[in-house]
């Protein structure tokens, strides 16, 4: 099957502190190269895994952190997309955090996961619950857009749809794990992740 391109790309940047008492969050921008195919997080905020909200205090030699799929904190993303397309989701993601971006300085285990959900239901609520996870440790899944489809994909009927072609839509669900904390001294601990979109089928 032929890949059209990257056609979505989203950078994490995570920027962790530890002290006394800190404020942590990993934050996702996004970006698209296709007229075809939009993303947007979804929430009251830029969507995030806001570690900080699960514990407010890290410190040193502490229990591991999890944000699961259900936890308010989950970063959720909804792509729309040509119905007709198939999807590769691939995640490239550090295993640890770096003090400073170095790890000379010190690391700490980070582990993130993801579910999605193609049934062409209306919402993210809707969808959360009918969301496929993909295993621990797999970077990548590919699946259709919309669940449905079935067959030789057809070309975009003008008659019915103009020159656009018909688009369903793909919520993305990103959670994981921060930690155990080992022995590690107070300061700032960056990752960074690459999230990315491959579309492929039709013209």
């Amino acid at each position: 099957m032929k890949k059209i391109a990257i056609l979505i790309g989203l950078l994490l940047l995570s920027n962790l502190v530890i002290s006394e008492a800190i404020a942590q969050r990993i934050n996702f921008s996004t970006w698209t190269g296709s007229e075809d195919v939009s993303i947007r997080s979804i929430g009251s905020v830029i969507s995030s895994l806001r570690f900080n909200e699960k514990q407010q205090v890290l410190l040193a030699n502490t229990p591991a952190i999890a944000i699961a799929k259900n936890d308010p904190q989950v970063a959720i993303f909804e792509i729309e997309a040509p119905s007709e397309f198939d999807i590769t989701v691939e995640l490239q993601a550090p295993n640890f955090l770096a003090k400073e971006g170095d790890p000379e300085n010190g690391t700490i285990p980070f582990a993130l996961q993801m579910s999605y959900s193609n049934q062409g239901l209306p919402n993210e609520i809707a969808a959360l619950g009918s969301s496929m996870d993909v295993p621990l440790g797999f970077t990548s899944v590919t699946f259709p857009v919309h669940a449905g489809r079935r067959g030789v994909p057809l070309p975009p009927n003008p008659e019915l749809y103009g020159n656009a072609r018909p688009k369903s839509t793909v919520y993305l669900f990103v959670y994981g794990t921060l930690g155990p904390i080992g022995q590690v001294s107070a300061g700032n601990y960056i990752g960074e992740v690459l999230i990315n979109v491959y579309v492929s089928g039709g013209d």
